[in-house]
């Protein structure tokens, strides 16, 4: 359907909603009766309902809501006239998005692709009621409502959710540090649980399989998962959007769409996900600890591991130990890093970090830079990883001045997305041939490696139950993110009833 404009006559399938292209139109009148054909077993009844144009916004009423409706192409343009057969309720797609190259929001979007554009109908599933945590604006604070939750469409799960973590990322939505495209907007990204429904014609899962949700989906097709980089999956573009690729939505409140966090929005009693952000587990690993490896765990792992790249003997400096820098500790340790520098102003982080692999651990950076220098003949850190909860530029200079000729800063934290600028000098950065590198889910492939991150708890090499500090119900939430504010909890984990 998206390759070239359908012939009058022809049909043309994109999920369960058929259309049939069935003439063209050029200067269609704005307004005017528009047919609409009832579905069943039976001969085909015609039906009518008035279809406004006008503003080449497709705005129509569907004449009841079983039936079909007439898409008009916009009059401005000599594309076909689609009819859109379907069963069930129908929503409007607001979310204007880009495909193939085509803006589906200009007013020369062709027929063949009026299910992906913003002004038609699209078949909506059945609905049922779930609880969730909401952020309505920013700044705010997480309030718990009752949603609309529509059933998964094809290639997507109904999720009733066992455990998710909260993670500092979802208070940057709060806080209003990480605009999101719509409010209401409900959160989590970091989760596990059990599939209690499969759409149609959608292969790979089962009922009560168990599945742990990656924030980051991979489509397996683009650039960067062919390359072995999924993190980087370019179906990540709309993660912050709260919809799909599409434009719709699968949560409403009051009739709104309700946006989802990374598409999954784990801190929904039950959430509708699409299989690109599932990753199916052994059943007999519990739900509320492997929740953990869809986020925190893996970034911080893999900040270590895959982006500073620690080598046996290194000398590793951990900035900001909470449910990320604790992990890069683990991956530090992993790899073999000789001396590793946990360092965070509350003691009872240093503690933990100690317990789980750190050699030394100080209060601030430039007590844990003069140690580095003291243990490397005045040479400075192999790498340091920038993991503190609201990353500043001036946290990534203190690292970058600890580490030594031709080391690795790794940024990993997040802060005001909005603030530009890492005060570092430029001839240092030149002539010592430092780097600074970003980290994403400490670039893993979510599909390959939280398989492999939960391979290494079962044999005891990835502590896990060790960093869950404790747990919460969703409607103790912003109990619990006052308690990360408060350096009390390395994770605190939400569990659903």
């Amino acid at each position: 359907m998206g390759g070239s404009e359908a012939a009058p006559g022809t049909m043309a399938s994109l999920g369960a909603v058929t259309t049939v292209a069935v003439g063209a139109v050029a200067n269609d009148p704005a307004g005017g009766a528009a047919t609409a054909v009832a579905v069943g077993a039976g001969p085909v009844v015609p039906a009518t309902g008035v279809f406004d144009d006008s503003a080449n916004e497709g705005a129509g009423a569907l004449p009841s809501s079983t039936g079909s409706a007439w898409a008009a192409a916009p009059k401005e343009s000599a594309a076909a006239r689609v009819r859109t057969t379907v069963t069930g309720s129908f929503e409007r797609m607001t979310k204007p998005t880009r495909r193939f190259g085509l803006s589906f929001t200009d007013p020369n979007c062709f027929a063949e692709n009026a299910l992906r554009c913003p002004r038609y109908w699209t078949q909506k599933g059945e609905v049922v009621k779930t609880r969730t945590a909401v952020v309505r604006s920013a700044p705010g604070q997480w309030d718990v409502v009752e949603v609309d939750l529509e059933e998964p469409r094809q290639g997507e799960l109904l999720i009733k959710m066992v455990a998710s973590g909260l993670c500092h990322s979802d208070d940057h939505l709060c806080t209003g540090d990480i605009p999101v495209g719509v409010y209401p907007f409900a959160g989590g990204h970091e989760g596990a649980g059990l599939v209690e429904k499969v759409g149609p014609n959608t292969p790979g899962f089962d009922v009560g399989d168990h599945v742990v949700m990656s924030f980051l989906p991979g489509c397996g097709k683009c650039r960067w998962c062919a390359s072995g980089m999924q993190n980087l999956c370019d179906l990540g573009a709309t993660l912050l959007q709260g919809s799909r690729q599409d434009g719709s939505y699968r949560m409403s409140l009051d009739g709104q769409p309700v946006g989802q966090m990374c598409g999954i929005s784990t801190f929904s009693e039950r959430s509708v996900i699409s299989v690109d952000s599932a990753v199916k587990i052994a059943k007999d690993i519990p739900l509320e600890k492997a929740c953990l490896v869809g986020c925190g765990v893996g970034t911080g792992w893999g900040s270590a591991v895959n982006s500073a790249q620690v080598q046996p003997g290194d000398c590793v400096i951990i900035m900001g130990i909470g449910g990320i820098g604790i992990n890069a500790v683990q991956g530090a340790s992993h790899a073999g890093a000789s001396t590793i520098i946990a360092v965070d102003p509350v003691e009872f982080k240093r503690e933990k970090a100690q317990e789980l692999g750190a050699t030394h651990a100080f209060a601030s950076i430039e007590e844990a830079d003069a140690y580095a220098k003291s243990v490397t003949n005045g040479q400075g850190a192999d790498s340091a990883i920038v993991t503190i909860g609201v990353t500043k530029g001036e946290h990534v200079a203190q690292a970058f001045a600890a580490i030594r000729k031709a080391g690795t800063v790794v940024v990993t934290g997040l802060g005001d997305i909005t603030e530009v600028g890492i005060p570092v000098a430029i001839s240092e950065l030149t002539l010592f041939q430092k780097r600074i590198q970003g980290s994403l889910f400490g670039a893993s492939s979510p599909s390959r490696d939280i398989l492999r991150m939960l391979a290494l708890y079962q044999s005891g090499q990835l502590k896990l139950d060790e960093l869950v500090t404790r747990t919460y119900t969703l409607d103790t939430i912003n109990e619990g993110y006052a308690d990360m504010h408060a350096g009390k909890n390395l994770r605190g984990v939400l569990i659903h009833n």
